[in-house]
C-alpha cells in the first residue's frame, strides 16, 4: 500500500536521517542531499557519499536493466519526480526494482502559493523548472501527475503545504497521469478549485 504521511509536510530528510539503515537501497535522482544509507545512486552529478554511482538519465530505462525485480529493499526519490519528463516511467521502474520506499515532491498547492527562491523568478508562482503538479486523488487514493502546461503570475494561495511525502510499504501502488482530464483554457482560480476538489489536502 501507499500512503501520504499526513500531519507531516516538512522535508522528508528529517525522517530518513533518523531511520535504521535499510540495505541495499537506491536513491533515484540523489543530488545535493542523498539518502544517507544508499548503496546505489542514479543521478547526473556524483554525490559525496560512498555508494555505487550511476550517471544516467532516469527516464532512459537502460540504467535499470542491470537490476532484477525487488533487488533493493528500499528506494528513495525526493524532489525529482516533479522535474523529470516521465515520472510515471520512473515509478514503474522504482516499484519493480525495490520492495518498498519513500517519494517526496512539492505539494501541488505550493506551486500556486509561493515563488521560487531566485530573484529572476520573482513574478512566477512555484518553480519554473517543475514540469508536474502532484497530488493524491481524494476518491481513489491514486498518486496523480498533471503536466504544468503554463506558469502562473505570482498570486496568493492560502495555507500552501510545502511537501507531499509518500510512504510505500511494498503493496499495491497506483499512479497515473491525468493531464488530459482537466478542462482546457481554465483560469488560474478555476484550476486551483479543480485541484482542491480532486486531490487530498
Amino acid at each position: 500500500m501507499m500512503r501520504q504521511m499526513k500531519g507531516y509536510s516538512g522535508a522528508i530528510w528529517d525522517i530518513v536521517e533518523g531511520m535504521t539503515p535499510i540495505q541495499p537501497a537506491i536513491d533515484l535522482g540523489g543530488d545535493d542531499r542523498t539518502l544517507p544509507f544508499a548503496t546505489h545512486i542514479v543521478a547526473y552529478r556524483q554525490p559525496q557519499i560512498s555508494a555505487t554511482y550511476i550517471s544516467h538519465d532516469l527516464c532512459d530505462w537502460r540504467w535499470a536493466d542491470q537490476f532484477s525485480d525487488k533487488q533493493f529493499k528500499f528506494v528513495f526519490c525526493n524532489h525529482t519526480l516533479e522535474d523529470v519528463r516521465d515520472p510515471i516511467g520512473v515509478l514503474r521502474v522504482a516499484t519493480r526494482i525495490a520492495e518498498k520506499g519513500m517519494f517526496g515532491t512539492p505539494h501541488w498547492s505550493y506551486e500556486f502559493g509561493v515563488r521560487g527562491e531566485r530573484d529572476d523568478w520573482e513574478a512566477i508562482s512555484g518553480f519554473p523548472h517543475h514540469r508536474w503538479f502532484v497530488g493524491i486523488n481524494s476518491q481513489t487514493g491514486v498518486y496523480e501527475f498533471m503536466a504544468k502546461q503554463c506558469w502562473f503570475v505570482k498570486g496568493e494561495y492560502e495555507f500552501p503545504m510545502p511537501n507531499l511525502n509518500i510512504e510505500w510499504d511494498g503493496g499495491d501502488f497506483e499512479f497515473r497521469e491525468i493531464t488530459n482530464e482537466y478542462p482546457k483554457r481554465m483560469l488560474r482560480a478555476d484550476l486551483v478549485s479543480w485541484l482542491e476538489e480532486r486531490w487530498m489536502k
